[in-house]
């Protein structure tokens, strides 16, 4: 019975998350705050310094191939760069560039100004910011 709560928090939890990271609210239609995959890229490329393409497949659960485009195309466009490892050719790494880095702080820029609007005072910021560190930790046992 707790499981079929546990679960049901965890789907409102998804859909609330999923609603504020597209964009979609009420009182905003602001489209920067889209979560796209090139997104998604960029803020695991942010938290790492160089990056096996295993570990985006595995963090962001996307094929190999569509990775490859993915990444080309980001590449392309100055976000990421793509190095080789200099003793083993075969493996590659990326890396987030400055343009990435300015494009993923427009999009937490975005998310911060509608979430945190809502939020009463420093206090109240804190108390959500530690419930959702407790949330993410115990996600992150699983995934």
């Amino acid at each position: 019975m707790k499981q079929d709560i546990l679960a049901k928090q965890i789907t409102e939890l998804r859909i609330i998350l999923q609603n504020i990271t597209d964009g979609f609210s009420v009182d905003s239609a602001n489209k920067n705050a889209k979560l796209t995959m090139e997104r998604r890229v960029l803020f695991v490329l942010n938290s790492n310094k160089k990056v096996k393409p295993i570990t985006l497949i595995t963090k962001l659960g996307i094929a190999k191939s569509n990775l490859a485009l993915l990444c080309k195309s980001m590449i392309d466009g100055g976000f990421i760069t793509c190095e080789k490892d200099e003793n083993d050719k075969r493996n590659i790494y990326y890396e987030i560039t400055a343009k990435g880095v300015a494009e993923l702080n427009q999009y937490i820029d975005s998310i911060s100004n509608d979430v945190c609007s809502i939020c009463k005072n420093e206090k109240e910021t804190k108390e959500i910011s530690k419930k959702l560190e407790d949330v993410i930790e115990f996600l992150n046992r699983k995934y």
